[in-house]
């Protein structure tokens, strides 16, 4: 392995590897089936919107930073709808609850985050003229965005089940 490399994980700090701990425990709770309430599935998607959208907000462009963010957002957010369409869920009515299969959809989105915010951080803090570097700020905040769009998508689809089904009266079987 570099000394580069190994000199980065060196000093990260301590606090990053308990994020990572955290993301991955999360993720792995996301792979087990699980029953929850419907603003519960709103976390992930809501930290996926807060980090990246502060991210954008925080650049020394937002004016670019913020609409590339946007763009991405909607660009990305069917994918995570489509997501959703193929994830298991049930409904059981009167219970106010869903029923969902195990998925790595969190696992993923989660890492996604991690990964993506590391490595911007690692290479910001390598070379800090991509702090007002246009391309880098668009770029950045447009895979933020991204991220965020694919959660915020994922969320809508997952939701858009669960009120049809109460809307029906259907109860909808796990996949």
């Amino acid at each position: 392995m570099s000394t580069a490399i190994v000199q980065t994980f060196l000093h990260t700090p301590v606090w990053v590897w308990g994020l990572l701990a955290l993301v991955l425990w999360l993720g792995w709770r996301g792979l087990q089936a699980q029953t929850v309430a419907p603003a519960r599935l709103a976390i992930l998607p809501a930290v996926a919107v807060s980090v990246s959208l502060f991210n954008a907000l925080s650049t020394a462009h937002p004016a670019l930073s913020v609409p590339a963010w946007l763009l991405a957002a909607c660009l990305a957010a069917p994918l995570g709808g489509l997501i959703a369409a193929r994830r298991g869920l049930s409904v059981a009515p009167g219970q106010g609850q869903l029923q969902l299969a195990g998925s790595w959809f969190p696992m993923a989105l989660g890492l996604s985050i991690f990964v993506v915010r590391y490595a911007m951080g690692v290479a910001v803090g390598r070379q800090p003229s991509l702090a007002a570097d246009l391309t880098w700020i668009v770029a950045a905040a447009a895979i933020g965005g991204a991220i965020a769009g694919v959660g915020l998508g994922w969320l809508a689809g997952l939701l858009l089940r669960y009120r049809r089904a109460l809307r029906t009266g259907r109860v909808m079987e796990a996949v």
